[in-house]
């Protein structure tokens, strides 16, 4: 009863979110520029939502950034990375702003904290003021807008409330005209066994046609199993492109899933790649620009360990459609996607259950121009459906064949440039089977696991012999059909690890089946897992390779599979005490798509560092140091101005710099706080006080995260003005 009192709640807030803009405008715009956003509350990020609103300021920076209300400056933050200066003001009201990528506070702050700077000998501070030092009152100048941290030129924004917890700046203090309602770009299903994080048994991207908020999928949609919806979709104004605001799903009219983005937690953000699928983003190989919010898929259900607050009173298994518990009627689904200001736009489709039994395979044999497969488990009087999908994040598409109902033998074409086929019965009462999906050119055994069964793909067209995998003793447990195409092993009571070898390099591996917290070894006991229950979402398998020589680089291991997830942290140690690897020319590394991003080095032979999730690293040499070039002054420089503005440009081309103390600007010798733009690699100080007429020497020095060390120096001489 309290869950549906809930729910209920949640829905009369969302169809009072216009009203709520009535009462919008409380706060002051922070900028003397015209309101347009360049990101909105809730969008993704790399490991986290947007928590805030990005304030444009025209690609410039230098603006001055105003109290949007009375109350008093409580903190300043200076750093490199993430906000880089940044501004908290505690408002009369109790909530909290914080201004992010500022080029300046006011002058009496900066003095306070260039002279803690000076003292500490530190670029990173993190002050906290008193209630009385520093009170600012609605309107009053606070600050510079400019670029430092990580980004270009913009002023974020955000309001935290009395608890520190980050609410929606649009949901009830700024009201920013839009008429856009959001653009819907693809819908895909999944459908599951058994509901596991990628325990699906077929994915299919579904076809949307339409525009303008309105929007359809033709074709009946097949369900079974548990079936699971998400939506890639985003919102659109101004050229910038924005993430989803709310969905909710209908289902015979009534709602049965819905979220709305008002409020967020920094707690559970790192949940991002867990409750958005990632997998599916990876599919249509958008796997690089995390912050580009026309990629993400939206899943349209809740999850197990899923542990936000933005679904009401929604919780797992809400959303997921169970077709064993459906009637053979076609269901009518209604999905509406909203933005903040209420403009949606809806997807209406049909699905219905899968009521005959899946065909199987006896026979699958590719010729020259056509492939014969053989049927089993076809009912009798009925046909056969046959689609072909060219690209994994394509829709399925019919095409021509001949089926001999007697014979049950199905004769296709052989055609160039598809990835799947896949294969069902209808019968003449519109009844139909499950989807058989097929790889028709599957070049060698493929094994997907999963955390409740395992399903094991055969390498031979023409299926005249038994399985043959690495798994040998899961083979000899299971007895498979000789003729089946794929089978699936119940590895649900499976406690014991198994050991057999890494799919896609030659080097040994096992595979744990993890449940509890524990410490999993790979083979060889060179690398090693901490886990906490805690981190686990439900029951997870988990391998570990061994070390093995890699060619490119010395030494390489994996934590599979590459989609695994942890709900936090696990820690991973690695020993290379029986190695050849220098610890002073290399560290480990973990890829990153194309790119190889340094994770930690070595001590005592040993390393030492969290993961949170799957992937694959490297020890990998680095012995080039950064790069420092274009330094001003230069050398020999004879200047008019005694307050200089000293200015050059690091780069490091593999482990890179990551923490303020690796640089450094030295005027004769003593350290000065300079800033780094880590988006642009400028590394700069403006002279504050006028140095004195005659030479003077201006040293750079940068240490990269392996210890290489680059410096570089120039004379210049102040001569006064004329």
């Amino acid at each position: 009863m309290k869950s549906l009192i809930g729910k209920l709640l949640f829905g009369l807030l969302l169809a009072l979110a216009d009203v709520s803009q009535l009462f919008a405008q409380q706060y002051l715009w922070p900028l003397r520029l015209d309101p347009e956003l360049s990101s909105r509350f809730g969008d993704c990020r790399s490991g986290h939502w947007h928590a805030g609103i990005d304030c444009r300021t025209r690609g410039q920076t230098g603006f001055k950034v105003y109290a949007v209300e009375n109350g008093y400056i409580s903190k300043v933050r200076v750093g490199y990375w993430g906000y880089g200066k940044s501004m908290y003001v505690k408002l009369n009201d109790g909530n909290t702003i914080v201004y992010g990528h500022l080029q300046s506070f006011t002058p009496e702050i900066d003095r306070f904290v260039y002279n803690q700077q000076i003292n500490q000998r530190r670029y990173y501070q993190e002050i906290e003021f008193k209630p009385g030092q520093y009170p600012v009152r609605k309107g009053d100048v606070v600050a510079i807008s400019g670029q430092s941290g990580v980004g270009y030129p913009h002023l974020h924004m955000e309001i935290r409330d009395k608890d520190n917890i980050p609410i929606n700046p649009q949901k009830s203090y700024y009201y920013l005209p839009d008429k856009t309602s959001p653009i819907v770009v693809k819908l895909a299903i999944k459908r599951f066994l058994e509901y596991g994080i990628n325990n699906y048994h077929d994915l299919e991207f579904l076809p949307v046609v339409g525009k303008n908020g309105d929007y359809r999928v033709v074709d009946t949609v097949a369900v079974y199993g548990q079936a699971a919806f998400a939506v890639n979709a985003y919102d659109q104004q101004g050229g910038f492109s924005y993430g989803i605001y709310s969905a909710k799903m209908f289902m015979d009219g009534f709602e049965i899933f819905a979220f709305a983005r008002d409020s967020l937690n920094y707690l559970t953000g790192s949940q991002i790649y867990y409750v958005n699928d990632y997998e599916l983003q990876s599919l249509i190989g958008d796997k690089g620009d995390s912050d580009d919010d026309r990629a993400v898929f939206y899943r349209l259900y809740c999850q197990p360990y899923d542990v936000q607050t933005f679904y009401g009173g929604y919780r797992f298994p809400d959303g997921l459609i169970d077709g064993d518990k459906l009637d053979n009627a076609v269901h009518k689904i209604v999905i509406a996607l909203s933005d903040i200001n209420g403009n949606t736009s809806k997807i209406r489709l049909y699905v219905k259950k899968a009521t005959l039994p899946t065909p199987g395979i006896k026979r699958f044999i590719k010729y020259s121009k056509e492939t014969n497969i053989l049927i089993e488990n076809a009912q009798e009087g009925a046909s056969i459906e046959a689609q072909i999908c060219r690209v994994l994040s394509g829709g399925y598409q019919k095409i021509g064949f001949r089926y001999d109902a007697e014979t049950n033998l199905l004769t296709l074409p052989v055609m160039a440039n598809y990835r799947t086929l896949r294969i069902r019965v209808v019968n003449e009462t519109g009844e139909f089977s499950s989807w058989l999906v097929i790889d028709p050119d599957l070049k060698k055994q493929r094994i997907n696991q999963f955390a409740d069964y395992w399903e094991f793909k055969n390498v031979q067209q023409g299926i005249q012999h038994p399985f043959s995998c690495l798994f040998n003793n899961i083979i000899q447990k299971n007895v498979f059909n000789e003729n089946l195409w794929q089978g699936l092993v119940d590895v649900r009571g499976w406690k014991e690890p198994i050991k057999s070898k890494s799919p896609s390099v030659d080097c040994e591996q096992i595979t744990y089946f993890c449940d509890s917290g524990g410490t999993i070894y790979s083979p060889d006991s060179s690398v090693w897992l901490e886990i906490e229950k805690k981190i686990l979402y439900g029951k997870t398998i988990i391998s570990l390779s061994s070390l093995c020589p890699h060619d490119k680089y010395s030494y390489s291991f994996k934590i599979g599979p590459e989609q695994l997830l942890f709900n936090g942290n696990a820690k991973l140690y690695v020993t290379i005490d029986r190695l050849l690897i220098d610890p002073k020319t290399m560290s480990l590394y973990v890829r990153r798509g194309s790119q190889w991003a340094y994770k930690a080095g070595i001590v005592d032979s040993k390393v030492s560092c969290s993961v949170s999730g799957g992937g694959e690293f490297a020890f990998i040499a680095d012995n080039k140091p950064p790069s420092i070039t274009g330094l001003t002054p230069s050398n020999g420089a004879i200047l008019r101005e005694s307050k200089p503005l000293i200015s050059c440009k690091i780069s490091d081309n593999l482990s890179g710099i990551s923490r303020e103390s690796q640089l450094g600007i030295f005027i004769d010798n003593k350290w000065v706080p300079g800033d780094y733009d880590i988006t642009t690699g400028v590394f700069s100080y403006q002279v504050n006080q006028p140095l004195k007429y005659g030479e003077h020497e201006v040293s750079i020095k940068a240490i990269d995260n392996q210890g290489n060390v680059a410096s570089t120096a120039a004379k210049f001489r102040i001569v006064g003005k004329y």
